[in-house]
């Protein structure tokens, strides 16, 4: 299994014995874009572009940082992104939403302003109190292939969860609920865009 890539678009994975036939395939796809396949829109490309989530302070050195920095995929017009990462903080917005941002003052980075329009992403966060039921959770969210990202800072360990269903939303609030109220970690739910079930 081969899998080609050019400075344009991910073409994708190629199965093939024959070298010479991949490289005319190579070919013919770069000499026509229109049968290209491309996993983002043909305008937009993947790079080193990470925009700023500056976060309002709880107290008690809640959140432990002062600015989240999500990955993005770049969108044409300039200063629109796809946000690549779920959020541990950042609210109002999830994985896939596109957003519209300003440039920084420094110009190395860009500053959310808006979602434009959202992905229809839940972003969900676990903040674990206590360290034991940490591979119980990871477990459920792997046996059910729910998509999450996992970060550990001074104080407590995280999990940041995206889920784009109304029926997994549910699902992964009705386990977190019952051990929630056990104490051994909080749930937040920096933005639900499906409907919780009562």
């Amino acid at each position: 299994m081969e899998r080609i890539t050019t400075d344009s678009a991910l073409l994708g994975t190629l199965e093939a014995s024959d070298n010479s036939l991949v490289i005319q395939l190579l070919y013919f796809l770069i000499s026509n874009p229109k049968f290209a396949v491309c996993n983002e829109d043909k305008k937009s490309r993947r790079d080193d572009v990470k925009v700023y989530f500056p976060l309002i302070g709880e107290g008690q050195g809640f959140p432990p940082i002062s600015v989240e920095t999500l990955n993005v995929v770049t969108i044409e017009p300039e200063g629109c992104f796809k946000l690549d990462n779920t959020p541990f903080f950042a609210e109002s917005v999830a994985l896939g939403d596109l957003v519209k941002c300003k440039p920084s003052s420094s110009a190395d980075h860009w500053i959310f302003e808006k979602v434009v329009p959202p992905s229809g992403a839940s972003a969900i966060s676990i903040i674990f109190i206590e360290n034991d039921c940490k591979e119980t959770v990871k477990s459920f969210l792997n046996e059910n292939n729910y998509f999450y990202e996992y970060g550990e800072f001074p104080d407590f360990d995280m999990l940041a969860v995206s889920v784009d269903d109304s029926q997994v939303v549910n699902s992964v609030i009705s386990f977190l609920d019952d051990n929630e109220q056990s104490g051994v970690y909080l749930v937040a739910q920096n933005y639900v865009s499906h409907k919780i079930r009562d």
